[in-house]
């Protein structure tokens, strides 16, 4: 039979081992709870990434697909109007805003939609390139909510775009690093480059959501943006394709 002295050694180091257990998962379960913070944010950040590359690859899809389809019709007429590019935007954003979701009506703005940016470039001779239009297509027009898309045809940089508008010849990647266009005389190329991304309104916020992780719905990670006045734009995607001949032109596309 063991002591009374052994039992009580026996017991102690018993009563320390509880003792270890406890601090050690004192210590071990706010970083559990963290790092499990931080998985949910580059799960939904990853999300928001692969919704926007999704939605520049629908629109290039059904450009394309009207283009294609009118020209052979009518050669004679331009493929692409200002009212295609509307419900190709509203078409392709079906995947992330469904229904009428895409429009910030107070019911349901989650507090960010979608901004595009498209960019007309042709080369310009030496292997360079230069942009002729930049339209730009929101669901977000000023008003709440809004009654229409919102399209313009512009020129020049736009601070919340990665892309860089340029109106002379330049290198390829000085506009977009990615972009490529062909060595020597390229004058007859052309390239469409959709740029897709979130934005929010510092103006307009949904009912108990006050921060920009709350909109995002994001625990810890601050994602990276673009600052323009009170808009801030995530989560940028960029698609670039060879449009189908006669797709646009050296004008903006007409009204329907």
């Amino acid at each position: 039979m063991p002591s009374d002295r052994r039992i009580k050694k026996i017991q102690d180091a018993t009563s320390r081992c509880h003792g270890a257990i406890l601090i050690e998962f004192a210590v071990c379960m706010p970083v559990l709870i963290i790092l499990l913070f931080y998985i949910h944010d580059l799960v939904r950040i990853k999300r928001f990434y692969s919704q926007t590359e999704f939605v520049g690859q629908q629109m290039a899809n059904v450009i394309q697909n009207i283009s294609q389809k009118r020209g052979a019709e009518n050669t004679s007429k331009l493929r692409i109007t200002q009212d295609d590019l509307k419900y190709a935007f509203c078409l392709a954003n079906l995947s992330m805003f469904p229904g009428t979701t895409i429009y910030t009506q107070d019911a349901n703005y989650p507090g960010y939609t979608t901004w595009v940016q498209m960019y007309r470039v042709v080369g310009a001779g030496d292997g360079k390139a230069k942009c002729t239009h930049r339209w730009e297509l929101s669901a977000w027009n000023g008003e709440k909510p809004p009654k229409s898309i919102w399209y313009a045809c512009l020129s020049g940089t736009h601070n919340g775009s990665k892309i860089t508008y340029y109106d002379t010849a330049v290198t390829p990647s000085q506009i977009y690093p990615t972009l490529k266009m062909g060595s020597g005389d390229n004058t007859t190329e052309e390239k469409i480059i959709i740029e897709v991304c979130l934005f929010t309104d510092a103006a307009i916020r949904p009912a108990g959501k006050t921060t920009e992780k709350q909109i995002l719905g994001l625990y810890l990670s601050t994602p990276s943006f673009r600052l323009f006045g009170r808009f801030r734009f995530y989560f940028h995607s960029v698609v670039i394709f060879t449009p189908k001949k006669g797709l646009f032109s050296d004008d903006p596309p007409p009204a329907s």
